[in-house]
């Protein structure tokens, strides 16, 4: 079994880090990384290599969603539903 060179840390928002060292550094596979780009993600390319700021990766994070995932709109969890079974 080989080690990983990366470890995951904090990102430097002074740094430019090219992309395989900013996934490891933050742990986002390809598809994290995809879905980040598509949804405002700054990437920019020099000598075809692709390269992502550290402070654009602040900028992304601070502007992305801060909900936490929870049940649909208008329905209560099952935990809170009244199931009329309870004591009175």
């Amino acid at each position: 079994m080989s080690e990983s060179n990366s470890e995951l840390g904090p990102v430097d928002v002074t740094a430019i880090y090219a992309i395989p060292v900013f996934c490891g550094l933050t742990g986002l596979g390809d598809g994290a990384l995809r879905v980040a780009r598509e949804r405002g993600l700054k990437v920019f390319y020099c000598h075809n290599r692709a390269f992502i700021r550290g402070a654009d990766w602040d900028a992304y994070v601070s502007t992305a969603s801060t909900e936490a995932p929870g049940p649909a709109k208008g329905t209560v969890p099952r935990h809170l539903q009244n199931n009329g079974g309870g004591q009175s």
